[in-house]
């Protein structure tokens, strides 16, 4: 969309555009040897490792961050991860959560979006947690490797970008 950025009809000036999408932070977590992240939470979410999870960044005057996470999981008979983000210094979950239907006896690569609206602009580190609907356990596997290394392997990615300014 172009906006007008003066009430002149000759010469008109345009404003600059709402352009977002702008990297703002990427997180990897890829060690030498599988991280397993046991996740055992019923109901709600729980930092999954506040040291190697978790992402900072600024958040733009706009207010609103895209995230994209990409990791392995799996999960047992009839339990369903779920995932999302914890502030890092309250605790309290920040944006929704993404349930996962994960139930396999080999791990899945999963990469899911989540879109935070409305946050306050300025210094901003969330830590990725999950949990499960029901008592059982999911797994979540973090493991930097060469090659092909089992069905298990791959680093933990989170990108967070600008997100869309609403007009």
């Amino acid at each position: 969309m172009l906006t007008a950025d003066s009430a002149q009809t000759l010469g008109v000036k345009w404003a600059a555009a709402a352009v977002s999408g702008g990297v703002l932070a990427v997180a990897q977590y890829a060690p030498a040897t599988l991280t397993t992240y046991s996740v055992t939470t019923v109901g709600a979410l729980a930092a999954l490792d506040t040291t190697n999870a978790t992402v900072s960044f600024i958040v733009p005057a706009s207010g609103n961050v895209v995230i994209f996470v990409a990791a392995n999981m799996k999960a047992g008979s009839g339990v369903v991860p779920g995932w999302g983000f914890l502030d890092h210094t309250s605790g309290a979950q920040v944006g929704y959560s993404v349930d996962n239907l994960v139930q396999s006896t080999s791990s899945i690569r999963l990469t899911d979006t989540f879109y935070l609206a409305g946050l306050t602009p300025g210094a901003l580190q969330l830590d990725l947690a999950a949990g499960v609907n029901v008592a059982g356990t999911a797994n979540i596997y973090a493991m930097g490797h060469t090659g092909v290394s089992g069905p298990t392997g791959g680093p933990l990615v989170v990108v967070v970008r600008e997100g869309p300014v609403s007009s």
